[in-house]
């Protein structure tokens, strides 16, 4: 089991997301969101016994960013099809996704 205590402290990339989708299946939450209406969006991951929001990095350890939410979407419906929810952020409006 992916231990979220750990999650905290080792960078958020795409192999430790694929990592997190492997054994903590229905257990995060996504939120796809647009960085300060800058037109670029960012992912995070949120754990029920946290508060706080963990952001997806680049191997380099920055935050990863898309240039269309599209783009940001596409790479979660890739990397976090076993997430209990994902919600996209888009002005005053939430879209949310949840499992049947």
């Amino acid at each position: 089991m992916f231990d979220t205590t750990e999650a905290q402290e080792i960078p958020l990339t795409k192999r430790y997301l694929q990592i997190l989708a492997a054994t903590s299946a229905g257990k995060y939450a996504v939120k796809v969101s647009e960085s300060a209406g800058s037109g670029l969006w960012t992912v995070c991951v949120t754990w029920p016994d946290k508060d706080s929001a963990q952001p997806v990095l680049t191997s380099r350890g920055d935050t990863k960013i898309w240039r269309d939410v599209i783009g940001a979407i596409a790479f979660v419906k890739a990397n976090c099809s076993t997430a209990k929810s994902v919600t996209v952020h888009v002005g005053d409006w939430q879209l949310r996704w949840q499992p049947c």
